[in-house]
């Protein structure tokens, strides 16, 4: 509750003098003596006010609806092509030239390039690296065929044997 404090008015009272000395020329009643009285100051009085009511409440009155925003077409950014992001790995080393080589052999038998055994016959686009190699082709029963092949840069070689009976 706020408070207020208000001055009162002090009654006059008679006092005896003090050591000041100090006299009060105003007379009480009518020609009495003067007297002497001491400074006093006033006495204050605290006042509490109840707050003011907040006026009766009347029916809760229910806010407008704000209205939808509204839509607004936008438009839409065109598409640049996009360029990939620049590298800044080191492009792969480059892969050694190779070619192909198919071999056919009847009766079939097992292929072997530069001595290492590649599977039976037939043989379909082996990769091999570029250059000459040495080629051949085992059977028991049969003679071994053997052959130096050149293999160049993307090319398919295309070889076909006839094994002879009498080997191994």
């Amino acid at each position: 509750m706020p408070q207020t404090q208000l001055p009162t008015a002090a009654p006059a009272v008679a006092a005896a003098p003090d050591d000041s000395g100090a006299t009060d020329d105003s007379t009480v009643g009518g020609g009495e003596t003067p007297t002497t009285q001491p400074a006093v100051s006033a006495p204050t009085q605290t006042v509490t006010q109840a707050p003011a009511q907040a006026p009766a409440q009347t029916q809760a009155e229910e806010p407008e609806p704000e209205p939808e925003p509204r839509q607004v077409p936008t438009r839409q950014p065109t598409q640049q092509p996009s360029r990939p992001p620049p590298t800044t790995q080191p492009a792969p080393a480059p892969q050694p030239a190779t070619g192909r080589l198919t071999v056919q052999a009847q009766p079939f038998g097992r292929v072997f390039v530069d001595g290492r055994d590649i599977g039976d016959s037939p043989i379909a686009n082996y990769e091999l690296p570029v250059g000459r190699h040495i080629l051949e082709i085992r059977k028991e029963g049969y003679q071994t065929v053997q052959d130096t092949v050149d293999i160049q840069v993307g090319a398919t070689l295309r070889k076909s044997y006839r094994l002879r009976q009498g080997g191994l």
